[in-house]
This record gives structure tokens, sequence and C-alpha cells, in this order.
């Protein structure tokens, strides 16, 4: 049986941002060089280029000023207020997106987290309160366990 092509959206620090439609079995690399290539911004080792990519999902390629912030993040910025632990900037804590305090464009540095997936867990976590283990964006319409699969060594609540 022959696989389906790919259409993945291309954004963020490449030369062409678009829809892009691409082989069966096409990885984050053949995505960034169907969008002419990464940007001179471009971290160029912040994404893993060798995932393979899944029909309709969004690539944002952040840039190097970006993803310097986000490092920035991981340090500690001493105790939290009331809590007696230790937490990031920019919504990291210990090198992973912190669910609870993530805005969208950390989100969307997540595999298979787009624009819309991003809003999904801001307004979730509105709604419900703060999430209590990582597993609970799988309550989010759209993530389910084999995206969580995808994300769960780079997540944290």
């Amino acid at each position: 049986m022959t696989e389906a092509p790919v259409t993945v959206f291309v954004c963020g620090a490449v030369r062409e941002p678009g829809v892009f439609p691409l082989p069966a079995g096409a990885r984050l690399a053949d995505a960034v060089e169907a969008a002419g290539g990464f940007a001179a911004s471009a971290d160029r080792e912040w994404l893993n280029l060798a995932r393979v990519l899944e029909d309709g999902e969004q690539i944002r390629v952040p840039a190097k000023e970006e993803t310097l912030a986000l490092s920035w993040g991981d340090a500690p910025s001493g105790p939290s207020e009331g809590s007696g632990e230790e937490s990031g900037k920019h919504g990291m804590k210990d090198g992973k997106v912190d669910l609870n305090t993530a805005g969208a464009d950390l989100l969307m540095t997540l595999p298979g987290i787009g624009e819309a997936k991003a809003a999904a867990i801001i307004a979730y976590r509105e709604e419900h309160g703060a999430f209590t283990q990582p597993e609970e964006i799988m309550q989010i319409s759209g993530i389910k366990q084999a995206v969580y699969d995808k994300i769960k060594d780079k997540i944290t609540v």
C-alpha cells in the first residue's frame, strides 16, 4: 500500500514560508528545504531535522534570538513567590516547556502544536486551571497519544 503524501505549513525563520506538499515519509529537513532553506536568523539546531512529518502540521523554525531567550529562561530566576520552588522565565522550567506558563509562541515550538492547538492549550488552562500532570494535555481536542508521545519529553507542569 502506498502512503499518502503530506502537506505541511512551514513558517518562522525560513526564506519562503508557505504550505508545501511533500512525499510520504518526508523529514523536517525536507520541509525546511521546500521553504527555501533556513533564514540567516534561524537556529538550525533547535528542531529535530530528522523527524518524520505528519500531514497537516505546522512547523515553526525559531530564530536564534528566540532560542537564546528560552535558554536564559532555563536559568533559575529565584524562588517563586510563595512556592519555595525555583522557576524559569519565558514559560520554561528545567529546560522544558511549562504548559502552565508558556505563551502561544513557545507552545508552537513543540512538534505537532500549531497556532490553533497552542490557543486551545491556553484556553484550557484558563478554563480549568493549571495542568497538574503533562498527560492532561490529551484532554485538548486534537492532542491525542501520537502528539503526546512526540512532546512528552519536552513538556512539564
